[in-house]
């Protein structure tokens, strides 16, 4: 909600008064958890209001999102990765495949005669 009396902040002043990191806040922005602007000209600076500040801290104890293109809330789906399970791409599922694929070639030339040939 916005009202005459909001006040403007840049980027810097907004994560002092929520007390986080501008880098938080600006990957807050990317993930639209929180409503931002971009002044005029070119490399515009990032402008928020402080009545959208104090809705993604409240968010934040509802553990949902604020969706910035349309104000609507999304549910949070972020997932703690476990230590025993592997996510694609991560090192331990690299060394689960290549552990896979090391088996799964020994069970295929394992009783196979070293001198066969296919015609």
């Amino acid at each position: 909600m916005t009202t005459q009396t909001d006040e403007i902040l840049l980027l810097d002043e907004a994560a002092k008064f929520m007390r986080i990191g501008e880098r938080t806040l600006r990957s807050w922005v990317a993930d639209k958890r929180i409503k931002a602007a971009r002044s005029s000209g070119r490399g515009g600076k990032l402008l928020f209001l402080r009545s959208d500040c104090i809705a993604a801290i409240r968010n934040l104890q509802d553990d949902t999102a604020v969706d910035a293109s349309d104000g609507h809330q999304q549910k949070d789906t972020t997932r703690w990765q476990s230590s025993s399970e592997g996510t694609p791409g991560t090192v331990i599922s690299l060394r689960r495949t290549a552990s896979a694929l090391e088996q799964a070639l020994a069970q295929r030339t394992k009783n196979k005669p070293r001198n066969c040939t296919t015609r």
